[in-house]
This record gives structure tokens, sequence and C-alpha cells, in this order.
């Protein structure tokens, strides 16, 4: 199974919603975490030393169970490649973050994240809205399901089980049948 976690922008809860799924299911899946550009690098890195970095996102995914972790970082026109090579390595279930992924592949499951009047979009992504199965608005208030909206407050969720966790297990149940 392939699930990816896209979402409007940075900060908005992507990482959290990966943690969740994580705790759910420990030792399952694999992490691909995706940044697009040149920034941090290009390739693919896989080296524990560099993803093990408290406060990165890849430090969450290790420590929160995730099988293996793989940062895959570059500029749009390598990314594809980097992502493809990725994949052929990996034979487990996976969760990708990153809108980008996308792009190039198709995905079992596809959440979208934002926050509520957040600000706006560091890109279009009115076509990820239109791909996603659940859209999952990260939030303050008490936890709301409409169809296939959630209205959560991700970091409690992390911190406590109820009903969001419930919703999710039901949902990547169905997807892995």
């Amino acid at each position: 199974m392939v699930i990816v976690v896209g979402g409007s922008k940075s900060k908005v809860g992507k990482t959290t919603l990966i943690r969740i799924i994580l705790n759910l299911y420990p030792d399952r899946f694999s992490v691909v975490k995706i940044t697009p550009g040149e920034r941090f690098g290009e390739g693919i890195v896989e080296d524990k030393s560099t993803l093990n970095v408290r406060g990165k996102d890849t430090y969450f995914f290790l420590k929160d169970g995730a099988k293996r972790v793989y940062w895959v970082r570059g500029s749009n026109d390598k990314l594809e490649k980097f992502i493809n090579k990725v994949m052929d390595e990996i034979s487990e279930d996976v969760i990708i973050e990153g809108n980008a992924y996308l792009k190039f592949r198709s995905a079992d499951l596809i959440f979208f994240v934002d926050r509520e009047n957040g600000r706006a979009p560091k890109e279009d992504i009115e076509w990820l809205l239109k791909k996603a199965h659940y859209k999952i608005i990260n939030c303050p208030q008490d936890y709301e399901r409409k169809r296939n909206t959630f209205r959560v407050n991700l970091l409690e969720e992390l911190k406590n089980k109820n009903k969001f966790k419930k919703d999710l297990d039901k949902i990547l149940s169905s997807f892995s049948e």
C-alpha cells in the first residue's frame, strides 16, 4: 500500500498525521520524505546519522516506528528518478510525505492536510485536493467528521487515543484489504 500525505504548505500537520499512523501500526510502514529543490542538496539519504537529528521530521519517523526512512531531495527534473529508485527498493507498505510524489506516480490512499484559516498555499494545490481521498483540517476545535473531511487537533490526537484514531484505523484497514 502506498499512502501519500500532502498538504497546502509546510507546518500544517503532515508529519504529525504520519506519526499517528506509525503509532497505530508500529513496524509496518517505511516513510519517504520528499523535499523539492536543491536547498538541502540532492539525492537519496538513508544514513541514520543524518536522518536521526532531533527535531527533524525524519527523526520523528524513526522514533515512532518506521521500518526504514528515506529523504529524497532535489530539483524537479531529478526528483522523478530519485523517487522511482527508492520505490523500486521498497517492498513493504510505505507512507510518502510530499505533494511532488503524485506528479510522477499514483497512490492507493491520499490525505490532504491543511490548517484552518491558514495562509495562502505555497503552490497551486487544487490538483491535489481533487486527487485526495480525505481532507484533514488541523484545528483546535473538537473532533468532527463530515464525509471525507476531518476537523481534528492532530497534536492532541498524537498524545491521546480517541475518535480520529478509530476512524483512521478503519480507513487504513479498508484500503489494505
